[in-house]
């Protein structure tokens, strides 16, 4: 993925979760009161003419639910740093415009690392000193993704032989399928046992209602909106068990978006299709 674009994507999934806090308030699954802070002029300006929760459903159904998995995977990943968090490090790669560092403060108990493209991370951290935030437990790493190795990031980290929650997030699907094995294989060879590395993926075999080459259109449609790379990497929870078995993982559990909205009590048509799915390899 390309500088450029991976600011693009992460104003739009910021977008989704500042409405997320618009339309549920309490009852949002993450409750981000940061999002707006890394909205564009022009987005701040669009969020108002949201407001009425009875455009939800039909917002929900343009973005072909995406939106609805945005939030899943955020409240899931947000879980797993909860449970986790207090026992080992988190890093966040491609970080973007991530609020986890923020709001799940209290259950970081051993650091957090954000690693993106250094404009990104420079951006990211004007905005948070303007707003007088305190990043003093954040540690905030530069490294073009395309260029150095995930080894020389978690070593740079001091992270070599250690326990630690990754988190790769909204990234999969645009990088190819030996980027994919060979991220499993530094985190299986590199970090301890009990470390574990979090991902969502394009999940092909997931239940839609929607034709197949429908989502293949609409997917190529969404990269382009995303201001993303095409879609490069799709499987399905069997073919990424066995992608992350054979690069060392020791066991892999795959939710989809209803799983997700079932853990979290949320009605079962709050996703309407499985194109998507959340993958837990643990090491």
């Amino acid at each position: 993925m390309e500088e450029g674009s991976a600011s693009g994507t992460a104003e739009m999934v910021c977008f989704f979760r500042a409405l997320d806090l618009q339309w549920d308030k309490e009852k949002s699954l993450i409750k981000d009161e940061y999002a707006r802070l890394f909205l564009s002029e022009k987005m701040q300006t669009r969020l108002p003419g949201y407001a009425d929760a009875a455009k939800r459903d039909r917002y929900r159904r343009l973005m072909m639910y995406l939106f609805d998995w945005i939030i899943l995977r955020h409240a899931a990943i947000d879980r797993l740093v909860r449970e986790n968090g207090p026992q080992m490090p988190v890093v966040l790669l491609g970080a973007g415009y991530d609020s986890r560092a923020l709001r799940l403060k209290s259950f970081l108990k051993h650091g957090i690392s954000e690693v993106d493209f250094p404009a990104t991370a420079e951006q990211k951290k004007k905005i948070l000193t303007a707003a007088k935030i305190d990043t003093a437990h954040i540690t905030f790493h530069s490294a073009d993704l395309m260029q150095k190795s995930l080894a020389e990031i978690l070593v740079s980290l001091g992270l070599k032989g250690k326990q630690a929650l990754i988190v790769w997030e909204g990234v999969t699907m645009y990088v190819t399928p030996a980027v994919i094995e060979q991220t499993i294989r530094t985190c299986a060879t590199l970090l301890s046992p009990g470390s574990i590395l979090v991902a969502d993926y394009f999940n092909e075999k997931g239940k839609s209602s929607l034709s197949a080459e429908t989502i293949k259109q609409k997917s190529e449609a969404f990269a382009k909106t995303f201001k993303s790379e095409p879609i490069l990497f799709s499987s399905d929870p069997e073919g990424i068990r066995s992608i992350a078995v054979a690069q060392g993982a020791k066991s892999v559990n795959s939710l989809t978006g209803s799983d997700i909205a079932a853990a979290f009590g949320r009605s079962a048509d709050f996703t309407d299709n499985g194109m998507f799915a959340l993958a837990e390899i643990r090491f």
